[in-house]
């Protein structure tokens, strides 16, 4: 859909807000396709190295939470500010497991990072895997976060209703605690709407399993020192 010139010279985010549509995209294959390689383009940015797309989507999107079915896609599309017409702009996705086991822990988070006295006895805000749920794979497309349409204030308005429709399913699937790896200026943009991030005390990366993803998406895991949170929500 093209939208007429008139409609253009209004402010980009209530265009947005007027179009924007919300979907879990998990059990549509084409769309998650198109979520899967948003993820994979951008994530690919993060790597000092040549990674090319293929490579990062195998990796990062048909993950063992995906091959398992305990993870949920979720799928933003809307009025796009620079072509004017109707077009995918953010993603995200929700770990929602049912059960923790060795193989495939209630969060992803469990395989990449360590509290100092392991999981087991990890009790921070009463962590209970059974009622937790993960948020992750954040995604804004790069023209929504040039800041001549408004970057930040664009970026914060679909993050924030990708959000909450993480948090909805969530709940709906019995999850009460809601967590999240988050480099300092995602938190930024959630806290400015209103969502309290609680940081873990002490964590250490898992180098030992996981040495090669960090190092090869270093701008995020070794530059952009993310952390483990809770929302207080």
């Amino acid at each position: 859909m093209i939208f007429q010139a008139e409609q253009t010279s209004r402010d980009p985010i209530s265009i947005v807000a007027n179009t924007l549509q919300i979907r879990d995209v998990t059990d549509d294959k084409h769309s998650l396709q198109v979520a899967f390689t948003m993820v994979a383009e951008n994530y690919a940015l993060l790597s000092t190295r040549d990674l090319t797309i293929e490579e990062t989507y195998q990796e990062l999107c048909t993950d063992l939470f995906y091959r398992k079915g305990i993870s949920r896609t979720i799928l933003a599309t809307g009025y796009h500010p620079i072509r004017k017409e109707i077009s995918d702009l953010a993603t995200a996705r929700v770990i929602v497991n049912f059960r923790s086991n060795n193989d495939t822990p209630a969060l992803e988070a469990m395989h990449l990072v360590h509290p100092p006295n392991g999981w087991e006895n990890f009790d921070f805000m009463g962590f209970n895997p059974a009622s937790s749920a993960e948020i992750g794979r954040f995604v804004v497309i790069p023209d929504c976060r040039q800041s001549k349409i408004g970057a930040t204030s664009l970026v914060t308005f679909l993050l924030e209703q990708i959000f909450w429709q993480c948090v909805d399913i969530a709940h709906k699937h019995n999850k009460d605690q809601i967590w999240a790896i988050m480099p300092k200026y995602t938190v930024r943009i959630v806290e400015s709407f209103g969502v309290k991030c609680i940081p873990i005390p002490a964590m250490q990366l898992n180098y030992r399993e996981h040495h090669n993803l960090f190092n090869k998406y270093n701008r995020y895991w070794l530059h952009g020192n993310p952390w483990f949170y809770r929302f207080d929500i």
